[in-house]
């Protein structure tokens, strides 16, 4: 009986090491993270796509992304302050452009299309406060056959 305690227990050490040691190699600052020239000056958890990703008020990514960059560039105070009035501008720039555009596509939409659409935008909103959002997310997913 002991011997097969013994032996389980053996056996989900390994399946549990293996397992483990089966993981990607962690992206970003966190454990596993590896400084090398190729990744110097790659931004950590709250840039770029995935799941470390940081949400919330642009003006939070904007002051995260100037003090990121103060860190790894060494900055002065007048670099800050042009770094975050061009993050400023491109942000503005952003939203203007993706508010054009949906407007470009609602003017080519019938009525009910335009509805749906607007649904759609409704619902990708969402999705820029942690939920599925435009690229992924139920938005754009195909609608559900219907059942008969």
């Amino acid at each position: 009986m002991n011997k097969t305690i013994i032996a389980i227990t053996f056996g989900a050490i390994a399946i549990a090491a293996t397992a483990a040691l089966a993981q990607p190699p962690c992206r970003g600052n966190g454990p596993g993270f590896q400084q090398t020239d190729a990744n110097a000056f790659q931004p950590g958890p709250g840039f770029g796509r995935g799941p470390g990703r940081m949400r919330g008020d642009p003006a939070q990514r904007i002051d995260y992304r100037v003090s990121f960059l103060t860190t790894k560039l060494d900055l002065n105070e007048e670099q800050q302050t042009q770094i975050k009035a061009a993050l400023e501008e491109q942000h503005a720039k952003r939203v203007s452009l993706r508010e054009e555009t949906h407007n470009r596509i609602s003017a080519v939409l019938n009525q009910e299309q335009q509805t749906k659409f607007e649904q759609l935008r409704s619902s990708m909103g969402k999705g820029r406060r942690g939920g599925a959002g435009m690229g992924n997310g139920p938005g754009y997913a195909p609608a559900a056959p219907a059942q008969n």
